[in-house]
C-alpha cells in the first residue's frame, strides 16, 4: 500500500476532529509545521524509518521537536505510533493540507515569471485567478530567468504558458514546419 494511501484516513480523521472541535485553523498550523520540519530535515524521515531505533527514542525525538502542538495533534502522534507507523507523521500532515485546501476551497497556483513580481502585481494576480476560478487561491511563486519575460501559470494539471520562450519556439517550430 502507498503511504499516501495510508495517510488518507488519518488525516481525514483528524480534518473531522478539528472541525468537530473548531481548532481546524491551528490544526493547519501544526500540520504546515510538521511537513515544513520533514521537507527540511530528511535526516527526520531517515530516523523514524529506521528500525534499529526504538519507537520511544522517535517518540522522545518527535515530541522535543514538536513541544508546541496541541493535544489533538499530539494524539494522532501517539496514534501513529501506537500503530508503529511513526514515519507516516510527513505523510499524513502533507495530506491533512490537501484536505483542508479541498474543504476550505482553496486552490493552489504556481506562479513562475523570468523576474521577481511586485507585491501590487501578485496581488492583480491572485484577484484575477480568485475571480476566475470562482474560489480561494493560494500562489507559489518561483523566478526562471530562462522564461526571459511572461510567465507560467499552473493550475492542477493545467499549464498556461505565456512566456517569450514559449512564443519563440513556437515561431521556431512554424519556420522550421514550412521548410
Amino acid at each position: 500500500m502507498s503511504e499516501k494511501s495510508l495517510s488518507y484516513p488519518y488525516a481525514k480523521a483528524y480534518l473531522d476532529l478539528s472541525k468537530e472541535n473548531g481548532t481546524l485553523d491551528m490544526g493547519l498550523k501544526d500540520m504546515e509545521l510538521i511537513s515544513q520540519t520533514g521537507a527540511d530535515n530528511p535526516e527526520l524521515k531517515t530516523v523514524l524509518a529506521n528500525p534499529l531505533h526504538s519507537l520511544d527514542k522517535k517518540r522522545d525525538i518527535l515530541f522535543s521537536i514538536f513541544k508546541a502542538l496541541q493535544p489533538e495533534t499530539k494524539k494522532l502522534i501517539e496514534i501513529l505510533f501506537q500503530k508503529e507507523r511513526p514515519g507516516l507523521i510527513f505523510s499524513v500532515a502533507s495530506e491533512f493540507i490537501s484536505q483542508y485546501r479541498v474543504f476550505k476551497n482553496i486552490q493552489r497556483v504556481e506562479v513562475c515569471t523570468a523576474a521577481p513580481i511586485s507585491s501590487k502585481l501578485q496581488d492583480q494576480i491572485l484577484q484575477e485567478l480568485e475571480k476566475s476560478l470562482n474560489g480561494k487561491v493560494e500562489i507559489v511563486h518561483t523566478v526562471d530567468p530562462e522564461l526571459i519575460g511572461g510567465m507560467v501559470v499552473q493550475i492542477g494539471d493545467r499549464r498556461y504558458d505565456g512566456t517569450i520562450r514559449k512564443s519563440l519556439q513556437n515561431v521556431k517550430k512554424s519556420l522550421m514546419d514550412r521548410l
